[in-house]
């Protein structure tokens, strides 16, 4: 007999569905993207992917553990198109605009939400995607 086959680990399913969504939104090839509260890097490493050696990915988060903890996992992933930096959304400086902007809101905690969005959409060119991901509720 044959041994059964083993499931697959959910962190693959997820990034499989988020991957799915990011590009159905319009996130690939050469885009410049920003992912807010990126944690340690999880949704970085998918979007980076997606983007290719051409494109970018920035993570922003305010945890120092997190941010060295994500460049730790984008170096062993051989990700050179991916950055970090910890700042809060506040803080944050870019020197060009960006093609599109993603996080996972259980990580993006900003004091006003309607001015970080705004300020998120200033960064972004016109017509860019934001996608957030959010965990399902029942």
């Amino acid at each position: 007999p044959h041994p059964a086959p083993q499931p697959t680990p959910l962190p693959v399913v997820v990034d499989q569905l988020t991957k799915e969504r990011l590009r159905e939104a319009g996130i690939g090839v050469g885009m410049r993207v920003l992912d807010v509260g990126c944690g340690v890097g999880d949704l970085s490493l998918v979007t980076a992917e997606l983007v290719g050696p051409k494109g970018r990915v920035i993570g922003v988060d305010r945890s120092h553990q997190a941010i060295r903890t994500a460049a730790l996992q984008a170096a062993a992933a051989g990700r050179s198109n991916l950055f970090f930096t910890r700042r809060e959304l506040a803080e944050l400086q870019l020197d060009e605009p960006l093609d599109a902007v993603v996080g996972r809101l259980a990580a993006m905690q900003p004091a006003d939400l309607q001015a970080a969005v705004r300020q998120l959409a200033s960064w972004l060119k016109p017509g860019g995607p934001m996608v957030f991901e959010a965990p399902a509720t029942p």
